[in-house]
């Protein structure tokens, strides 16, 4: 009885051994793809910080990419013609010299009809896959365009440095919200997204996105 207990007592433990080996392994791995997801987590947040700081030190730039991708005229103003009307005045501009005076139209183009039609259609606002690509986003994109990294390690093209390995961040998404109903029309608010990616040991691309909103206000 002894031998056929110590040769089971042998298969329990061979059986224990391997399969603690074979999750050992396996949790290596996650551990190891954690890393490079962490480093590409990390270049994505750094990526953000810079994104908002050029928005803190251009919201004007800022507002008006973002107001001419929406069809609004980003020299419109509401101010005097709302305090006109608060003092029980006609809501128009008294006079053309006055600092906020704009006779410019709300609105880049005509009916409220055709504005729709424009930001619904994808050649204009861009789609699903690549939200800053149609041409009211063209000067979105020139405002992120160095939201990137850059030195003399830098491939100018795909925007990957490649010290100590190869990396990169960008901005991939601007995204107005509530533009319906606002009330205050110099000020909007952004969903900012960029995108960090690193490649692994493997040369598999890892990527993150951080997405911030911020409001910006036109100075």
């Amino acid at each position: 009885m002894l031998i056929p207990m110590i040769l089971i007592g042998m298969f329990i433990f061979i059986m224990f051994f391997f399969t603690l080996m074979r999750w050992n392994s396996s949790n290596r791995r996650m551990n190891y793809q954690d890393v490079w997801g962490r480093k590409a987590l990390y270049l994505a947040k750094g990526g953000t910080q810079l994104a908002l700081l050029k928005v803190s030190m251009m919201p004007t730039e800022c507002y008006d990419a973002l107001a001419i991708s929406q069809l609004k005229n980003p020299y419109f103003s509401f101010k005097i013609a709302a305090e006109r009307v608060a003092a029980g005045k006609k809501p128009v501009n008294p006079n053309p010299k006055e600092i906020d005076f704009n006779p410019g139209p709300q609105y880049l183009t005509g009916p409220g009809d055709n504005r729709d039609a424009l930001l619904q259609d994808p050649a204009y606002v861009g789609t699903k896959e690549d939200p800053l690509s149609g041409e009211l986003n063209v000067f979105i994109k020139a405002f992120t365009d160095d939201i990137k990294f850059a030195g003399p390690d830098t491939d100018p093209i795909t925007g990957e440095r490649t010290v100590p390995y190869k990396h990169g961040f960008a901005s991939t998404k601007v995204k107005v919200l509530a533009v319906k109903g606002q009330q205050l029309y110099n000020k909007q608010t952004v969903e900012l997204t960029v995108k960090g990616w690193v490649y692994d040991g493997m040369n598999i691309k890892r990527e993150k996105e951080v997405t911030k909103i911020v409001e910006v206000e036109r100075k």
